[in-house]
């Protein structure tokens, strides 16, 4: 899992600065980005799902012995 935590946890300091304006303009920005973010989801569902998210093989978990006793 470290791997994929790494690699999801890059973020570029533009993101963050985009992701909290300052400014009202900056908000009404974002907000009107985020209001077209969720009519695009809303109309494209399915379609943006599934370029939005990783495949689910793309990591490879350890398998872990299953403890079955009671109270552990």
């Amino acid at each position: 899992m470290r791997t994929f935590v790494d690699r999801a946890q890059t973020v570029r300091p533009a993101m963050l600065r985009a992701m909290n304006p300052r400014t009202a303009t900056g908000r009404t920005v974002q907000r009107a980005a985020f209001g077209l973010a969720a009519f695009a989801t809303d109309k494209l569902g399915g379609l943006l799902d599934r370029f939005g998210r990783p495949p689910p093989d793309a990591i490879d978990l350890p398998d872990y012995p299953v403890d079955r006793r009671v109270g552990v």
